[in-house]
């Protein structure tokens, strides 16, 4: 009788496994590691080994053959996710902004809505939101405009700007104001920047408190670009157009040279309006500013050279940058550096008002009304609002 060579290892079960076949041979998977790049043996105990192939398992269905690398999991749902509550959290935030908006409009203010009683009421404007659908505060200039009582308005500011249109039929619309009678001074709050400083400029004088940010005189034209997003989501939009201009801006592709140059073109344009309009109203207080800009500002003066003008001046620091209240009553942007109180005591004396009161104009709106536009306000300064839209507003 053959006896069987000793096994010099120890049984271990661990290593053995059992032929799926017959359920009685048992194979062993050999302990030391494969040399040189080898593949490892499944040895029988008569010595036999057999080596393991990486497609198939080896002979009498023991071990385990090499398994295949997993597949790389796609990213797309993840962005999908991304996507959608990236909506959701816009949604929100704008849903909250409206609800405080109106909740406000409904609440908040001053004075009685109607009538005016009594000579000496200043009336009070207030430009306290992002400059788009403006027809709320026309039908108060127009109120403030028809009263025969109210020789004054206070236009309170404070506002990061908005769309073009809307700041420029604001300014026409103080300037109207005065054309009528009415003397008009502004005060700048926390913020009177852009196109809250466009509408300013429209105002016979202009008072700021020191640390009001202001300035950023100049245009922007924003839109965003989901083009990679789109690729990765599977979203394709597809154009048909009448002329090669027809859809810039579009948000699911990069602007062309072309069309970079032809909005640089747009922009420039309404940039000088804007300066424009400045000189308009403000051109001998510029003018008086760039003067003594030697003594005020050393700096800015070399810049500018021997004897700059205020249209010189004005068109340096139209660049875009925010300046504090203070730096701008020295370049001649704000008359004076006080609060509304001071505003309002000056207006009133402009106006020959003693003891002057504050009475505010507010015409009554139905939520459906308030919510509608509210909302609209809301979507004209979403970035993802339709449509080429040039804002004068501060980033």
């Amino acid at each position: 009788m053959n006896e069987k060579p000793d096994d010099p290892r120890p049984e271990d079960p661990a290593e053995q496994q059992l032929d799926p076949a017959t359920q009685s041979t048992p194979l062993r998977i050999q302990s030391q590691p494969a040399q040189g790049g080898q593949r490892p043996h499944w040895t029988q105990p008569d010595g036999e080994a057999y080596r393991a192939q990486s497609a198939s398992p080896p002979p009498f269905g023991g071990g385990h053959a090499a398994a295949p690398p997993p597949k790389r999991k796609s990213r797309k749902g993840l962005y999908i996710l991304l996507f959608v509550l990236l909506v959701f959290l816009v949604f929100g935030l704008l849903m909250v902004s409206l609800v405080a908006r109106i909740f406000s409009t409904v609440t908040g203010g001053a004075g009685p809505t109607h009538p005016v009683r009594g000579g000496n009421k200043v009336a009070l404007l207030r430009i306290d939101h992002v400059i788009a659908d403006e027809d709320l505060t026309f039908e108060i200039i127009q109120h403030y405009k028809e009263e025969a009582k109210i020789r004054a308005v206070l236009v309170r500011i404070d506002t990061p700007g908005g769309t073009v249109g809307a700041s420029q039929e604001l300014y026409q619309a103080l300037e109207d104001l005065q054309t009528s009678g009415k003397r008009v001074v502004a005060s700048f709050m926390n913020v009177a920047a852009s196109g809250g400083y466009y509408v300013a400029a429209a105002a016979e004088e202009v008072f700021s408190n020191p640390g009001t940010v202001t300035g950023s005189i100049g245009v922007i034209f924003s839109v965003p670009n989901v083009e990679e997003m789109a690729d990765k989501i599977g979203i394709r939009q597809q154009v048909v157009k009448s002329g090669r201009f027809k859809d810039i801006g579009s948000i699911t592709r990069s602007m062309t040279p072309e069309e970079k140059q032809l909005l640089q073109n747009v922009i420039d344009d309404t940039h000088n309006q804007f300066v424009e309009a400045i000189l308009k109203h403000r051109r001998e207080r510029l003018n008086t500013a760039a003067d003594a800009l030697a003594t005020e500002d050393p700096d800015l003066a070399r810049q500018l050279g021997p004897a700059p003008t205020g249209e010189d001046l004005l068109r340096h620091i139209a660049d875009g940058r925010i300046l504090t209240g203070r730096q701008a009553h020295v370049y001649g942007l704000v008359d004076h550096i006080g609060t509304q109180a001071d505003a309002l005591k000056r207006v009133a004396e402009m106006a020959g008002i003693s003891d002057p009161e504050i009475y505010e104009y507010r015409p009554k709106r139905g939520f459906a009304q308030l919510f509608g536009a509210e909302a609209h306000a809301l979507l004209q300064g979403s970035p993802f609002r339709p449509g080429v839209r040039l804002e004068y507003r501060m980033p």
